[in-house]
């Protein structure tokens, strides 16, 4: 681990082309680049991570690809400290795995598709416990259910609370039908019991045109924030209760032209340019030591070349374009930051920890992408 001046960070590493402030004055107190050698085949930007901070190290709990296996990697010396390992046959299958959360320092909670069910799984790779996922008191079915960085799952008390984003039969429905399907359900693994909640997307949702289906969210407390994807509206759901207690519009200026699907895509090539060169938000991070929420977005890029599928769908996977609003507790605007082109990649790897916001530096389309060490840039807000 290594410590750099502010003002050089700042400029050279961060920003690239400069600070975007477009509401608030902010600055940055505390910046730290962390890189550790990646000493197994695994992705320097993992699908699910976690960081656990000890007295005597720093954790990142990953999921790697390459072995199929659950890491817990030293963020000081790259070592792997415990490995899970995946079984894909027998008693603890975890066959049609869509995603995994680590909720405590001795569970890991996975879903499974065909049918979509929660398991908990030690760390030995057996699986505890199993819970099928139903909803049959809806005409609308369970669409694919799955965890990622942007939707983890989230316990609250004994409760398991998880996400259903994606509209099933997207160009088939009508607007009316937007309200028929259920947004997040949740797990009681006390009462074994689940449940559906009336959380759908906002009724002008497709007024202009229809909007792809995803969204992030983050807890606070006893509440979940459901931040869209494609809307500025964040929808806040009080655990307690089971029911909405607000909704807030939280527009980033830079964000100003979403991508409408009112016919299907030509073929995959228009679907994913259409992806590059509209606006999106991203992940949506809570940030307990700070109080702060980060809402990651990315403002579209212009492709000025024919580009192959391969190309474009690297570019999608770590956007050139990603700046950040920063939301007090009440989700009013403190400031926003559009960072360099190609600084930081924001579809996944990036956390909160005491320090401050980690930000994975290994863009893919960088000229210095390291696919062999991990490289975070460690960065904290404050309001003038």
């Amino acid at each position: 681990m290594k410590h750099r001046e502010y003002i050089v960070i700042l400029i050279a590493m961060l920003l690239g082309c400069g600070e975007h402030p477009s509401k608030g004055i902010m600055r940055i107190v505390e910046v730290e680049e962390v890189v550790f050698t990646a000493n197994d085949f695994i992705s320097v930007n993992p699908a699910f991570t976690r960081m656990i901070e000890t007295d005597s190290s720093n954790l990142l709990f990953a999921y790697n690809h390459v072995s199929k296996t659950f890491q817990f990697i030293d963020m000081e010396t790259g070592n792997v400290e415990k490995e899970v390992p995946l079984r894909y046959e027998g008693p603890n299958s975890v066959q049609g795995i869509t995603g995994a959360t680590l909720t405590s320092l001795d569970s890991i909670w996975i879903l499974l598709s065909r049918p979509p069910r929660l398991a908990l799984l030690n760390f030995e790779g057996e699986i505890v416990s199993e819970k099928e996922i139903t909803n049959t008191l809806r005409t609308f079915p369970i669409s694919y259910l799955f965890v990622n960085s942007g939707t983890p799952l989230i316990q609250y008390k004994s409760t398991l609370f998880g996400a259903q984003p994606l509209l099933e039969g997207h160009h088939q429905l009508t607007k009316d039908d937007l309200n028929k399907y259920q947004l997040l359900y949740s797990f009681d693994f006390q009462k074994d019991e689940t449940k559906w909640y009336d959380v759908f997307y906002p009724e002008n949702y497709w007024d202009s045109g229809k909007k792809l289906s995803d969204f992030s969210w983050a807890d606070a407390g006893n509440e979940l924030y459901i931040a869209p994807t494609y809307d500025h509206e964040i929808q806040i759901f009080d655990m307690n209760s089971g029911a909405l207690k607000d909704r807030r519009q939280v527009k980033s200026s830079y964000i100003n032209s979403f991508n409408y699907v009112n016919e299907m895509p030509s073929g995959m090539n228009e679907g994913i340019r259409n992806s590059i060169i509209y606006d999106k938000y991203g992940i949506f991070l809570y940030d307990k030591y700070r109080e702060v929420f980060y809402r990651f977005f990315n403002p579209g890029y212009e492709l000025l070349e024919e580009l192959s599928f391969e190309e474009m769908a690297r570019i999608d996977r770590s956007s050139p374009n990603t700046g950040v609003m920063v939301l007090d507790k009440e989700l009013n605007i403190l400031g926003e930051y559009l960072f360099g082109e190609y600084a930081i990649h924001s579809k996944s790897n990036m956390f909160v920890g005491e320090k401050g916001l980690y930000l994975s530096l290994n863009n893919e389309n960088h000229a210095d992408y390291d696919e062999d060490h991990f490289r975070y840039m460690v960065v904290r807000f404050e309001v003038e």
